[in-house]
């Protein structure tokens, strides 16, 4: 996925000018694995990890975006996956029951009976009985699309705005 891609490039760099490979595999041989275990073990592990790590915008950060590269040029990437990752899983215009990422017998199935659906929100075609937040947010998949979309136009006309007054 592109936030996997972003996530990446913030936490080891776009170049070899900015090396923390070393210090990364480092913590992932002392048990801190953060985005190591996106790509390591079984398909269900690997998903399960990607599943815990977007649940909650404040796990997310401090499980991997505060890995990313202190360096002033990559607060605008952090920035964008912080962006992205809100309005793929916690986007405000889809229910409460559509929000999230966990995916397990304990949490697919959101048990807020009193979590309110209105004609706002882009879920509100499903069934009102779903409680399943995947399909919930499949039934809308063209609105976050664009959502996502405009999100990263917006990174872009960004940076080369950044591009263009660096260049003055």
């Amino acid at each position: 996925s592109i936030i996997y891609v972003l996530c990446w490039l913030g936490t080891f760099g776009v170049n070899y000018g900015d090396e923390v490979l070393h210090q990364v595999e480092e913590d992932a041989k002392r048990g801190n694995p953060d985005i190591y275990s996106w790509r390591t073990g079984t398909p269900i592990a690997i998903a399960k990890a990607k599943r815990n790590d977007m649940h909650s915008q404040a796990h997310f950060r401090s499980r991997i975006a505060n890995r990313f590269i202190r360096k002033p040029e990559y607060e605008p990437l952090q920035l964008l996956v912080d962006e992205l990752r809100e309005r793929l899983f916690d986007n405000p215009n889809v229910s409460e029951l559509a929000r999230g990422a966990l995916f397990d017998e304990s949490s697919v199935f959101v048990k807020k009976s009193n979590a309110e659906v209105n004609d706002n929100h882009w879920d509100s075609k499903c069934d009102k009985d779903e409680r399943d937040r995947f399909v919930r947010r499949a039934s809308c998949a063209d609105l976050i699309a664009d959502d996502l979309l405009e999100v990263m136009i917006q990174a872009r006309n960004e940076a080369v705005s950044r591009l263009y007054e660096s260049n003055k």
